[in-house]
């Protein structure tokens, strides 16, 4: 789900990339900005999973992570 969102984000000329962070048995995908390296923010799991697989939801993804 991962390697899809950075394949979206790239198509629309998004500057992010999506990280599989884990730490103390939790799991989340941290949103980083690929020209600075600045943490933009973290969804779960199950949030990466369902934009992956519905473009409308990864522009909803998208616009949670600027605003």
């Amino acid at each position: 789900a991962v390697g899809r969102l950075n394949y979206a984000a790239g198509a629309q000329n998004q500057p992010l990339e999506f990280l599989v962070r884990e730490e103390r048995e939790r799991l989340w995908v941290e949103v980083v900005d690929r020209q600075t390296g600045e943490k933009k923010g973290e969804v779960p799991p199950w949030a990466a999973i369902q934009a992956a697989s519905d473009p409308f939801r990864l522009v909803g993804l998208l616009l949670d992570v600027y605003l």
